[in-house]
């Protein structure tokens, strides 16, 4: 039914499975994970182990991740969860039953329901709590009440040839909104009008070749098929009467289709090359690597978090949901040469872009400017000469898109500095004079005798000259007195 081709052990190496590798949590679980279903709020994920006969549930998800081994019915391909009631539904192919497992007590006794021939995909409205599954084995889809304690009558419709998956809009009153089931052996997509225990209505849409698996956008109703022999997802609007299909083209063999109502991300396993394209929202496509022979998809439509199945490695791989990077454009302030500059970058991604300042042959930077890769800052100081310059700055995430945006910046001339006037000095070889007056008296002019500075004030020392003067004529008066008497006598 679905090509298994074998692949390289690990990751695969594509320039972009580092960036899903890089953030991504990886658990083995049961043989051959065919699918995946997701319980924001129980926050657990839980495979269909087809080859082992078991259920593996991974709980403590954003924690240390545990898992647990459930044994159910034989070869279970589909799963899913009803996160109002905790109940877990697996669809057991080779028995033709559809197994009720109490998601808070994994222990408890499960409840069989019987239901068609070769039980595959299977799905539950979150609002009245129905459970579709669909028979591959007779061309029909059966829907009981899954609600706990309900009494099970089982009601079929008849769809498609062989159909593998089915999913349900859940976005729009139960009269205006589908279950949708994908036949797989005559490429048609078979849709009629949600509730159980009614009269439907059966419309056939053509899609692309062996359409397996669906998903359908809670918001804008937009149903999504994966076309596994043409590598397409065929699509179309799930609100109108005879909407027309288009088609986007994918990876190798794509099995299994998930959509986030939220961002309208659409993720896509492809089979035969070991990748999830990633396309829709605000992303372009992005295909990233995961783990050998990817099957099941499922999303955590709280955290954004996608969780793959991958069928012929056994392991849970789950990252969060990969965007391509983006830069906001902005006009820089001018840098001076020499001097410090910063300046902001923004940018977004998932995960968080590496920043760089590139060259090419028409753009270049300014010497000494340099980006922060973690951050995005710009930073100088700016040594390239004054002038104009137009360069890129790369954001890249690994995904396959990266962003680059040219800035352009204006370096200037320092401003120069004026050359000081000289200060005049006085020589130290003249000393000052001080002019004493001739007969003017003390701090007159007049002409006088110019005495070199001695430091201290020259009027201020007569008093003690003419004193000495003064006591020396007394002394030569004494001196004489002595010489007369010597000669009298």
């Amino acid at each position: 039914m679905l090509g298994i081709v074998a692949g390289v052990a690990g990751f695969a190496p594509l320039n972009v499975a580092t960036s899903a590798s890089a953030l991504a949590h990886s658990v083995p679980v049961g043989d051959f994970p065919s699918t995946v279903a997701v319980d924001s709020r129980l926050g657990i994920a839980v495979t269909a182990n087809a080859n082992s006969n078991s259920i593996t549930v991974v709980s403590d998800i954003a924690g240390i991740p545990r898992t647990k081994t459930v044994a159910v019915g034989a070869r279970p391909y589909g799963v899913a969860i009803d996160s109002a009631t905790h109940r877990i539904f697996v669809s057991n192919t080779n028995d033709g039953a559809v197994r009720i497992i109490d998601g808070d007590n994994l222990d408890a006794p499960q409840r069989i329901i019987t239901v068609g021939t070769k039980p595959m995909g299977i799905a539950v409205d979150p609002q009245n709590h129905a459970v579709y599954v669909a028979n591959n084995g007779d061309g029909s889809v059966s829907a009981f009440d899954g609600t706990p304690g309900a009494t099970i009558t089982v009601y079929t419709e008849t769809v498609g040839k062989e159909p593998v998956g089915v999913a349900i809009d859940s976005g729009q009153e139960i009269s205006a909104s589908h279950v949708y089931v994908a036949n797989s052996g005559d490429d048609t997509v078979s849709y009629f009008n949600r509730g159980i225990g009614m009269s439907h209505t059966v419309v056939a849409l053509k899609v692309g070749k062996h359409p397996v698996r669906l998903a359908a956008d809670q918001e804008n109703h937009t149903v999504y098929v994966t076309d596994n022999f043409d590598d397409t997802v065929a699509f179309f609007d799930g609100s109108l009467t005879k909407p027309s299909v288009s088609f986007k083209k994918v990876g190798k063999n794509p099995v299994d289709v998930a959509v986030d109502s939220e961002t309208h991300a659409v993720y896509v396993t492809n089979l035969a090359d070991n990748t999830v394209t990633e396309f829709g929202g605000t992303s372009s496509t992005e295909t990233f690597g995961v783990g050998l022979n990817p099957t099941g998809i499922g999303l955590d439509p709280a955290s954004h978090t996608v969780f793959v199945a991958n069928s012929l490695e056994n392991t849970l791989t789950w990252f969060p949901a990969i965007s391509f990077p983006t830069i906001a454009a902005a006009a820089l302030p001018d840098a001076i040469q020499g001097s410090d500059y910063s300046f902001q970058l923004q940018a977004e991604g998932t995960p968080s872009p590496v920043f760089a300042v590139i060259a090419s042959k028409t753009s270049v930077a300014p010497a000494g400017l340099s980006a922060n890769a973690s951050t995005g800052l710009l930073t100088g100081p700016v040594t390239g000469s004054p002038g104009t310059y137009r360069f890129l700055v790369n954001a890249d995430n690994g995904a396959t898109t990266s962003a680059s945006v040219e800035f352009t910046l204006v370096v200037k001339a320092a401003a120069s500095t004026p050359t000081p006037t000289p200060v005049p000095t006085t020589s130290s070889t003249t000393a000052p004079t001080a002019t004493i007056g001739g007969s003017g008296g003390r701090g007159e002019s007049g002409t006088g005798t110019q005495l070199a500075s001695t430091g201290s004030d020259v009027l201020a020392s007569l008093p003690l000259a003419v004193c000495l003067l003064l006591i020396g004529a007394a002394a030569l008066v004494r001196v004489r007195r002595i010489t007369k008497r010597a000669r009298q006598n």
